[in-house]
């Protein structure tokens, strides 16, 4: 049932929020995941690897936000930061310990009945009054059936990834999703990369490079 949670609450936060700032938190997730498996999976890090790591965090900030136009005061006042703040948490706590069962049973269960919490969904649109539109434009059909396949896509390959490596391994390249958003956004809609963004895409591409060498 946690699995729908951070997925509502990442959405909801774009919906009311600064869309870049929510992302990134919400994609901390997988600081939390590095912690917590460490703590308590036994994971262990190479100093090259924890340094690897660092590198992608730091590019995946300089490349998804706008660190001269945010301060602490529009941080905090931002209404999508709590969303966020949910998002990374529920994120972390599930990635973590999702590989105990994933090693007991495999890959398949534990992806396939993270998918059916959408009880969980339903709950929050009916308290938030949210009335379920129909999808007359065909464009909007297709992209929610690619999203709903490629977020389907997406946990089942990070499940089959835990099963044999180490979270504290896999959820930081899984974590680093925003620097493929920004730079997916260059090509398809023509979008301007900044310097700061050039060298987050950077340091994050040579972190995961790092990380993955550092790791076989």
């Amino acid at each position: 049932m946690i699995g729908p949670i951070p997925v509502v609450a990442l959405y909801e936060g774009i919906r009311v929020g600064n869309a870049s700032l929510v992302g990134t938190i919400g994609s901390a997730f997988a600081a939390l995941t590095v912690v917590l498996s460490v703590i308590f999976l036994g994971d262990k890090l190479s100093l090259s690897q924890t340094f690897s790591i660092v590198l992608i965090f730091v590019g995946l900030i300089l490349s998804s936000l706008d660190l001269k136009s945010l301060n602490v005061k529009t941080i905090f006042a931002d209404k999508g930061v709590p969303y966020g703040l949910i998002a990374m948490i529920f994120w972390g706590i599930y990635f973590t310990f999702i590989r105990i069962p994933i090693r007991e049973v495999g890959w398949f269960w534990p992806s396939y009945l993270a998918m059916l919490g959408v009880p969980v969904i339903l709950v929050y649109m009916w308290v938030k009054k949210i009335k379920l539109e129909k999808l007359h434009d065909s464009k909007m059909t297709l992209f929610s059936f690619l999203n709903a396949l490629l977020l389907t896509g997406a946990t089942f390959s990070y499940n089959f990834a835990v099963m044999t490596g180490q979270t504290s391994i896999v959820a930081p390249i899984a974590g680093s999703y925003p620097v493929l958003y920004v730079v997916l956004s260059r090509f398809v809609f023509k979008d301007r990369l900044t310097k700061q963004q050039f060298w987050g895409i950077l340091a994050t591409l040579l972190g995961i490079v790092t990380l993955s060498l550092s790791s076989a």
